[in-house]
């Protein structure tokens, strides 16, 4: 789904030239609407990424 696009960018793309780089500590997600129990199939998430400067 999109999620895993968003994931996939995070780290391929934005990381790589961001001048940061990501920590030990796990990323994670925050549904505030779960698509699997609203019927128009949408959801909204945040998703967290931990990261220090390099």
């Amino acid at each position: 789904g999109d999620i895993l696009k968003l994931i996939e960018w995070a780290y391929q793309e934005w990381l790589p030239q961001s001048g940061y780089e990501a920590t030990t500590l796990p990323s994670y997600s925050i549904f505030k609407k779960n698509h699997f129990l609203e019927e128009d199939e949408k959801f909204i998430a945040q998703y967290y990424l931990p990261i220090r400067l390099r």
